[in-house]
């Protein structure tokens, strides 16, 4: 089964700007989470998820400094950019996360996607864990059908 971890992320917050870039001990704080991220075994590859605003440019740079892929895609909606992604990637089984949270945890990624798997499941996350710990796992054939019955194009917090 191919999976990806598939990193939402822009620098477009308004109340602390590029906040996913901001340093921490020295290194942009999606650096640390990719750190992390890379320790997980399921995921076949990491995607960073970005728009193609040129806001984003630095995203696609670091993803290229970090060794993983970069996806740009819909400023707005996001489900749709995850979607694509996951179908230009061959990705089955996706993994998504928020890059202003650097704390998910890879081994409740492993967790999450063998349970996934295990249970057949379209979508799939693990309850208890701290806000900013814990991450999705949907397949792909999942968000193409949410695609198709939503209504709205901005699905920035779907």
């Amino acid at each position: 089964m191919k999976s990806a971890v598939l990193i939402t992320a822009r620098l477009k917050s308004k109340r602390l700007p590029k906040k996913i870039i901001k340093p921490i001990h020295g290194k942009p704080m999606i650096k640390h989470m990719l750190d992390r991220l890379k320790l997980a075994k399921s995921p076949n590859k990491i995607i960073i998820c970005t728009s193609t605003i040129t806001q984003d440019d630095l995203l696609e740079k670091i993803a290229e400094e970090e060794n993983v892929i970069c996806y740009r895609g819909d400023p707005e909606d996001v489900l749709l950019r995850l979607t694509n992604a996951a179908e230009k990637f061959d990705v089955e089984t996706v993994i998504n996360c928020t890059a202003d949270n650097p704390f998910v945890d890879p081994i409740y990624i492993d967790k999450l996607y063998d349970h996934h798997i295990k249970e057949g499941n379209e979508f799939s996350k693990i309850e208890g864990l701290p806000w900013g710990t814990f991450s999705y796992a949907i397949s792909t054939k999942a968000l193409k059908k949410a695609c198709e019955l939503k209504n709205e194009t901005d699905t920035e917090v779907w």
